[in-house]
């Protein structure tokens, strides 16, 4: 195919804050699919604190290598099929990398799989995509909320905070979302129907979680790690539940560790309290989601769950090739 690719590609390891420096800008061919692959144009990229740890080093998948395509979920067309299952012109989802174009597969690191029909793409990447999937496993598979449980969420306004939140509503608990600022506070409560809000930029987090929690803490769902992490513990319930889904505090930290209060067995040792990643039990989520996919998408069919992309939708643009992607 003519035209040509552009690629933004890992340049070096960042240490600290994210530089320029770390990125490379190419531009390239469009590559060809061989046998069992498609070709994809990819219409949406995502930017995922996940991503942050992909680039400095193992996690829960392999590190981004010097001189790859920067990996990121994406939403894109089917250009030109190779494979049976895949006709061109169909909406795809996976891990395709910031690029214009990728040959993609199903069964290889690229996730390849359809977008259902008829569902938004904004819900397919939120609700029903990595977020939506983490957000559910990590609640119900390692959180396991009951009805009246009250539960505490970090970084709630971001994509897995908000589907968190409106999910522990739909079990009928009590949902309580730590965010940065009034207006994503306002959002969460009047909005995404959480119970309470509490904004770590102008409010004492340990004294509102006191008055919040006078029970302790059920759930503590963590995004964030750092302070707000050390604070929830210090309110967690008997036979409370900690959900370690992210750490954002602490992914730009150049020398990160483990974190003190985990490491050190405080304040869960002998207390019958437990804590789980949530990653672990979602990045394998396609096959178990098979028989579970009913219960997970209906919340979102029925309109129960929105999504942080969904709800902003019309203040983003879609790349058809016409913008320029490089930084200004």
């Amino acid at each position: 195919m003519e035209g040509k690719n552009r690629q933004w590609l890992l340049a070096r390891r960042p240490a600290g804050m994210i530089e320029p420096a770390d990125f490379q800008w190419v531009t390239g061919p469009v590559p060809a699919p061989a046998d069992g692959e498609v070709l994809v144009r990819n219409l949406w990229l995502s930017c995922d604190p996940a991503q942050r740890g992909w680039i400095a080093g193992d996690t829960y998948l392999p590190a981004v290598k010097i001189g790859e395509v920067v990996r990121s979920f994406a939403v894109g067309s089917v250009v030109e099929s190779r494979h049976p299952k895949f006709k061109a012109g169909q909406l795809v989802q996976g891990l395709f990398g910031w690029q214009d174009f990728a040959c993609a597969g199903p069964g290889t690191p690229s996730a390849l799989a359809p977008v259902p029909e008829g569902v938004p793409v904004e819900t397919a990447m939120s609700a029903l995509g990595p977020t939506g999937i983490t957000a559910y496993f990590g609640l119900l598979d390692v959180g396991r909320p009951k009805a009246g449980d009250t539960v505490v969420v970090s970084g709630a306004a971001g994509a897995t905070g908000s589907a968190v939140g409106q999910i522990a509503k739909i079990q009928g608990c009590r949902t309580i979302g730590i965010a940065g600022g009034a207006e994503k506070c306002r959002w969460l409560t009047e909005d995404y129907g959480f119970d309470a809000a509490v904004d770590y930029k102008s409010e004492n987090v340990g004294k509102k979680l006191r008055e919040l929690c006078p029970n302790g803490i059920d759930v503590f769902f963590d995004n964030v790690g750092g302070e707000i992490l050390d604070l929830a513990l210090a309110r967690l319930a008997m036979r409370g539940r900690v959900v370690l889904c992210g750490a954002i505090a602490r992914y730009n930290d150049a020398a990160q560790g483990r974190h003190r209060a985990l490491d050190e067995g405080r304040p869960l040792q002998g207390s019958r309290r437990r804590a789980a990643g949530a990653r672990e039990r979602s990045r394998d989520a396609p096959a178990p989601l098979q028989g579970r996919e009913p219960r997970q998408a209906a919340p979102a069919h029925r309109g129960e769950v929105r999504s942080a992309i969904a709800a902003d939708s019309d203040d983003r643009q879609r790349d058809e090739g016409q913008r320029d992607l490089r930084p200004t």
